[in-house]
């Protein structure tokens, strides 16, 4: 039997993708999955060209308007990191990908967890996880 594609946010396989350059590891999830599973590794931020290290961004603005911006400066990232976004969709459809692991309260991957205008606890859904709703 082949192994299940599932995606995955870049930094849990040890990628040191994140803003900080640095990873978020998880080797307990991939000492169980690993055999079970073929990884799709995907990083929204590095697909929108915002490189590593970064500073860092953060979603603003109610749902129906939000936008993700560099914290310190304003500067507005939304349009690529959307098209980033659709990109990992297209190609994750294509993978026949069935499942997701996705880093939490990242304005990016975030479920349902991710801070608006700074506030933590995060209670929205980061930039690619609205696109994989869509699926």
């Amino acid at each position: 039997m082949d192994a299940l594609p599932v995606g995955i946010s870049s930094c849990l396989l040890g990628e040191a993708v994140r803003y900080d350059g640095r990873h978020k590891r998880q080797d307990l999830l991939r000492s169980v999955l690993d055999p079970h599973v073929r990884w799709v590794p995907f990083c929204p931020e590095v697909l929108a060209g915002l490189g590593v290290p970064r500073p860092p961004i953060q979603l603003r603005g109610p749902p129906e308007s939000r936008r993700v911006v560099e914290v310190e400066s304003g500067l507005d990232h939304t349009a690529a990191l959307v098209a980033a976004a659709a990109g990992i969709v297209e190609a994750a459809d294509s993978a026949r990908v069935r499942g997701f692991v996705l880093k939490s309260r990242s304005p990016s991957c975030g479920l349902g967890d991710a801070a608006v205008d700074g506030v933590t606890p995060g209670s929205a859904d980061g930039i690619l996880v609205g696109a994989l709703r869509t699926l």
